[in-house]
């Protein structure tokens, strides 16, 4: 066989494996583990040794794949070294497990996806062949690292989806609006108010708003919000006929980064795109962050400034309502 039919082979043999490893990390996706996969190959080409994740089912915080199947592999050799094993792998192993490799003396790793965080192949380290071991580990990554790469990807999506709050947005009025009152509104993002209360009272009593909204995750109040109409809304050169304007929406800190303020927006959206062709608010200059969301979602830049907020001046920023469908539907 010539080098180049050689390296095919090698290869088709590679994926083989990783294949195996990527469907023994089914196994962990379903018992709920961070799913990653191991299979150790022996010198002839025979599998002496399979695992996949197991620390949360056997309570021991060493149970990765690659130890699990190290282990099956040593049991079944009746040996605590391998010299002639190759270990694959579906996400680059972490200092432990090529701690364990090395001392098992484990000639070659084959892994899928590359871990910059942890992982300790080249990833965030590169111990596989510290000058320091007395064992220095083959190692070739990559191999099919979009499969998986995908498939961790798709657990930790379902992970958080899961664990994220049901989001509804709530028509206040006086009867049902107690329990709001201490949420946290718009800090010099509403341009006009900067506590819950004025708010209110002034949705309330003064007919401000065209609606107020409590926002709720999970069944709490965690925000509130108004739909203000064109004539109550900041006068700025541009400003137009038909346009809405949004003040107040600010998350409560529990509940921030957890996906709630874009869900309480898109409904907001859907809201305002009934009657109005354009959703405008304002943002403190010095908000980055809260300013680089609303551009993500669809928000633009009028170019203009507001002056006359307590939190000194605001970039107004607008939605053109008719686009809508591409920032998401409402709640």
């Amino acid at each position: 066989m010539n080098d180049d039919a050689s390296s095919e082979a090698g290869a088709a043999a590679d994926e083989g494996f990783m294949a195996r490893a990527l469907a023994l990390a089914e196994r962990a996706a379903e018992a709920g583990e961070v799913p990653v996969g191991a299979v150790v190959v022996a010198g002839d080409g025979s599998v002496i040794g399979e695992g996949w994740n197991r620390p949360i089912a056997d309570h021991d915080p060493t149970a990765h794949a690659e130890i699990v199947a190290v282990r099956d592999a040593a049991r079944r050799r009746a040996a605590y070294r391998l010299p002639d094993a190759t270990l694959y792998v579906t996400l680059e192993p972490c200092p432990m497990c090529v701690g364990a490799l090395v001392h098992a003396r484990v000639r070659r790793v084959v892994f899928g996806a590359a871990d910059p965080k942890t992982g300790a192949c080249g990833g965030a380290l590169a111990l596989h062949g510290h000058a320091s071991h007395n064992h220095r580990l083959q190692v070739d990554g990559g191999v099919m690292a979009d499969a998986c790469g995908e498939r961790l990807q798709r657990f930790f999506r379902a992970r958080r989806a899961a664990s994220r709050p049901a989001v509804r947005l709530v028509r206040l009025t006086p009867e049902n609006a107690h329990g709001y009152e201490g949420v946290a509104v718009g800090e010099g993002q509403g341009a006009f108010v900067s506590d819950a209360p004025t708010l209110m009272r002034r949705h309330f009593r003064e007919g401000y708003a065209e609606a107020l909204y409590g926002i709720e995750a999970g069944g709490r109040p965690v925000g509130l919000m108004a739909l203000v109409p064109p004539v109550q809304g900041v006068d700025y050169p541009g400003r137009r006929g038909d346009e809405a304007w949004l003040e107040g929406l600010r998350i409560d800190r529990r509940h921030q980064g957890r996906g709630v303020a874009t869900r309480a927006l898109r409904g907001i959206v859907a809201i305002a795109a009934r009657r109005y062709r354009w959703l405008s608010l304002t943002v403190n200059l010095r908000n980055d962050k809260a300013e680089a969301a609303y551009r993500r979602f669809g928000f633009r830049d009028t170019g203009a400034l507001y002056h006359g907020g307590p939190a000194g001046p605001q970039r107004i920023l607008t939605l053109p309502l008719d686009t809508e469908d591409e920032n998401g539907e409402g709640t």
